[in-house]
């Protein structure tokens, strides 16, 4: 769905209300009002137009998916996809109709569903505009980033649209594929300066490079697109951790989390952000929610460890510090708790050799190397 708001558009739609007003009866301008009142979020108008329409045609398929339209426009995603059932049910099977479907299914966050609808669509040659990156957004959901990538690629040859580019951008940062991600999310960003995965997975690039000052315009632009993204928020938090803006990176994370809060990432940022301020108690809490999403990461046991060797609990420390190196044997963190226990870290010529020992050829920025931020500014 476009429901992209213009000056123009917005006086346009005030100018054919008062046109309206004086021919009632004209059913293409309340047509075109419908589109311009949906497109500048004027639902109430947008609403009136379909009363009057299937008052005096109950039923008419074209108005009924007009409310349909609005429906999800409202986020009323239950309603909108009772009536595309309906429609459906009808045999209204046009592409924009299922792809509509699928749309609510995406929202509703039935991935499978929607999986299903706009993969049949695909194989269609009046499927909308839109499908592909849909069916990225969705594949992504579903944690099926290589299949996703290989679909897009599979597409390049015949063309794709701009924000196929940019959903394809963000996953190719997820399967660790940073150059290509550069290359996409800025073809992506040319054509639709406000795409959202295309502005994210750019500001993550320049995280990559640990370049906060590059990643930090991209992001707000990301925020006033989606300001509840959770994803958005978690890269807006690393590059204030970047920048050692601890207090603010904390809020960032929280708010990342409230929409993702099985994001292992986020909680190490967040944890080594609440250690930098010296707060042991909420460090301790986001490691440990880090462990109960997964308890084979052995980054999330080599923070715990740092936590507990700076609270003076010794024997947890190096346990948790043998379960980080068991699951990987270059674990930062547990090198880092290893480092406080030994005091060496409080040996400024020590602790450099021994960041440089454990941080060779470690530049990821990502959530399992967290510690590696801290290191270097440490």
């Amino acid at each position: 769905m476009n429901t992209s708001v213009t000056p123009s558009s917005d006086s346009r739609l005030q100018r054919y209300l008062a046109f309206l007003a004086e021919d009632p009866e004209n059913l293409l301008l309340r047509s075109e009002i419908f589109d311009l009142a949906l497109a500048a979020g004027a639902h109430d108008a947008a609403e009136q137009q379909i009363e009057f329409m299937l008052q005096r045609h109950p039923r008419e398929p074209q108005w009924e998916h007009r409310l349909a339209l609005l429906r999800i426009a409202q986020k009323r995603y239950a309603e909108a996809n009772v009536i595309i059932d309906e429609l459906l049910a009808c045999n209204h099977g046009e592409p924009v109709l299922r792809y509509n479907q699928a749309y609510v299914a995406f929202r509703e966050g039935h991935y499978e569903k929607a999986r299903a609808v706009l993969s049949a669509l695909m194989q269609e040659e009046g499927a909308p505009t839109g499908t592909l990156a849909l069916l990225l957004q969705v594949l992504h959901r579903l944690g099926a980033v290589n299949e996703g990538l290989a679909l897009f690629e599979g597409r390049l040859v015949g063309g794709v649209p701009p924000a196929a580019y940019g959903v394809a951008s963000l996953m190719a940062i997820d399967a660790g594929r940073i150059a290509q991600a550069g290359t996409w999310s800025e073809h992506a960003l040319r054509a639709e300066p406000m795409q959202l995965e295309a502005l994210v997975a750019r500001a993550s690039v320049a995280l990559a490079a640990q370049d906060s000052a590059t990643a930090m315009p991209y992001l707000e632009r990301a925020l006033q697109v989606n300001p509840a993204d959770g994803r958005t928020w978690s890269a807006h938090g690393m590059a204030l951790l970047l920048r050692m803006e601890c207090e603010q990176a904390v809020q960032s994370f929280k708010k990342a989390v409230a929409s993702m809060p099985d994001h292992i990432g986020t909680w190490h940022g967040m944890a080594w952000s609440q250690l930098m301020l010296k707060d042991l108690a909420g460090a301790r809490q986001s490691f440990e929610q880090a462990l109960a999403i997964d308890r084979n990461f052995g980054e999330s046991y080599g923070g715990l460890a740092v936590v507990l060797a700076l609270q003076g609990q010794d024997h947890a420390a190096r346990e948790h510090i043998d379960k980080a190196l068991r699951l990987d044997s270059r674990s930062l963190a547990a090198r880092y708790a290893e480092a406080i226990l030994s005091g060496e870290a409080n040996d400024a010529e020590r602790f450099r050799r021994l960041a440089e020992r454990v941080l060779a050829g470690r530049t990821a920025f990502d959530g399992s190397s967290m510690a590696e931020l801290v290191l270097r500014r440490r």
